[in-house]
């Protein structure tokens, strides 16, 4: 059997692998940016080159917007099929000034310090942007997959491997490319590392995620930015209407007050909301670890549930105006915020805008003109948690991390997993190496390195698993 042979070779590997994936997490591979274009292909070459590398058949594709990856091994016509699937980009840093060590230890190649002057690796952690989400947990599976390659000559399953570059700004190009290539990244299981564990040293199998529903609000009046005190009080203000609007959006409950809804959300079944009570979470160290004062949000509901399995609206930005230093006395030309909603199973993105756009013709003063701009949208997804390929990652967890695996929801949105669902024929495993608390998205994301060590032993484990079905 190659799983005891590969799980020795990998663990003496811990020095190597945390230095390749700094060397990855270097690259600032940014998809919301334009002008980090160069750099989402210099991130894209990496993972393709490791790929190759490792024996995989590898091609990099071009797509509408960033490229994507698709790399395979064949381990025969008994073998079951798995496609891995990860992404290579990364949100923006900002705001630096809050990180204690550099977002990307390269910095631009500026050589100028930007962020602090911390060690990336410190704490037991590799800190970065990106070290969380996605490239650890991706090269988790890389690195085991590695392992096999050079111990057994690859997997013992037929794996399909898609990495692609504009998951971060809501997957764009992800869902024609998909639908392109259906017949080489077709699959039985389709394995995502793209979300938290349920807490340190306890993983999980996630059974949903919510759904995304990504809007900017641009509110315009005058021409150009005016003097508040020659024309403050004569023409209608956009900051002001802006501001006036968001109060809207949320009832005194937390609720969210649009129009319609709440009309295809399915209420949480008793089995479930006790099977979520029963989770070993702590609203205390939650708080803590976020350094929050207090929980808000939707009455009624946990913690858990208003994260993981009720809907959500969210400001995400908001500007207008002078934002300078000092002060500057101008009643703003035009405002703007980005909306974001997090859709809960049965709820449609194109409902959510028809009434986000009702809210606005209803609520917004006529003095002021208004655009609304779909950025992304998603639908949420629901798996079993009995399947045979749920039980063989539930194995694989208790290998690399010596723990009993529990089944939690995402509050996260993965675009791609529902057209594996209905394009591939893929059965999802949700299966993630991550913390909510490593700070995905805000400054100082960071990855621990032993849940990047237990992710890599997951995923050795997994493939043997998974083999086992075929």
């Amino acid at each position: 059997m190659a799983l005891p042979e590969i799980l020795e070779l990998l663990e003496q590997r811990r020095e190597q692998h945390l230095a390749e994936l700094v060397e990855w997490t270097a690259i600032p591979s940014i998809s919301a940016q334009a002008q980090h274009a160069g750099d989402l292909r210099r991130a894209c070459d990496w993972a393709a080159d490791y790929c190759h590398a490792m024996g995989l058949e590898t091609e990099i594709h071009p797509t509408a917007g960033h490229p994507a990856i698709i790399a395979r091994h064949d381990a025969g016509a008994r073998a079951p099929t798995v496609l891995l699937y990860g992404h290579y980009d990364v949100q923006p840093p900002e705001p630096l000034e809050l990180w204690e060590s550099p977002p990307f230890i390269d910095n631009w190649g500026s050589g100028e310090a930007v962020g602090g002057n911390a060690e990336p690796v410190r704490d037991g952690a590799l800190y970065g942007r990106g070290a969380s989400d996605n490239k650890g947990q991706l090269f988790a599976h890389l690195a085991a997959l590695r392992g096999w390659f050079e111990v057994a000559g690859g997997p013992p399953v037929n794996l399909r491997l898609l990495i692609e570059g504009e998951e971060e700004i809501g997957s764009p190009s992800l869902g024609e490319f998909v639908a392109t290539h259906a017949d080489e990244l077709r699959a039985e299981w389709g394995v995502v590392s793209d979300g938290p564990m349920l807490a340190p040293g306890m993983p999980a199998v996630s059974y949903g995620l919510r759904g995304l529903a990504y809007f900017q609000l641009d509110i315009s009046a005058a021409s150009a930015d005016l003097h508040s005190g020659t024309h403050g009080g004569a023409v209608p203000n956009p900051a002001t209407a802006l501001a006036e609007f968001i109060a809207t959006l949320h009832n005194p409950d937390g609720s969210v007050n649009l129009p319609r809804f709440y009309d295809d959300v399915t209420p949480l079944e008793t089995a479930e909301r006790e099977a979520l009570a029963a989770l070993e979470f702590s609203d205390d160290e939650y708080l803590k670890g976020l350094g929050a004062p207090t929980l808000a949000g939707e009455e009624g509901y946990t913690t858990l549930e208003r994260r993981w399995a009720r809907p959500t609206l969210e400001v995400n930005g908001i500007w207008g105006g002078y934002t300078g230093e000092g002060a500057k006395t101008v009643l703003p030309a035009r405002a703007s915020a980005k909306l974001s909603c997090r859709l809960v199973p049965r709820q449609e993105p194109a409902a959510i805008e028809a009434a986000l756009r009702r809210a606005c013709a209803e609520r917004l003063p006529v003095g002021v003109r208004w655009t609304l701009r779909v950025f992304a949208g998603a639908p949420a997804v629901l798996t079993p948690t009995d399947s045979p390929g749920v039980q063989a990652a539930m194995h694989a967890l208790r290998t690399g991390f010596g723990a009993e695996p529990a089944f939690i929801r995402e509050g996260g949105t993965i675009p791609v997993v529902a057209d594996f669902q209905s394009v591939l024929g893929a059965q999802p495993l949700l299966i993630g190496f991550a913390l909510a608390e490593d700070m995905p998205h805000s400054p100082n994301e960071h990855f621990r390195l032993d849940c990047l060590y237990g992710g890599i032993r997951t995923s050795a484990a997994l493939w043997d698993e998974l083999a086992r079905l075929g």
